[in-house]
């Protein structure tokens, strides 16, 4: 059974060292349409381990980018915050 957006944020804290968890709630999210929600949550994957599952953090946000396009105020903001996480 899918679970919903709710139960895949509650193990999310900031001590939580699993990115699968995150990046599970970011799926969520990307599916009701909370792309901010989704960008928080594999921003701070990238920040904390970044080669997780061979940089899949990563690669889903810049396909939230993508879909997005590049005016939308969440991809100028999640790049900038991306580029701060590489670099």
């Amino acid at each position: 059974m899918k679970k919903s957006l709710a139960e895949l944020q509650q193990p999310l804290t900031p001590s939580l060292k699993d990115p699968q968890p995150r990046y599970d709630f970011a799926v969520g999210a990307i599916q009701q349409g909370k792309y901010q929600e989704a960008v928080n949550e594999l921003l701070q994957i990238v920040r904390t381990n970044r080669q997780w599952n061979d940089d899949a953090a990563r690669q889903l946000l810049l396909k939230i980018f993508d879909a997005l396009g590049p005016e939308h105020e969440i991809t100028r903001l999640g790049r900038k915050s991306l580029a701060n996480a590489l670099f």
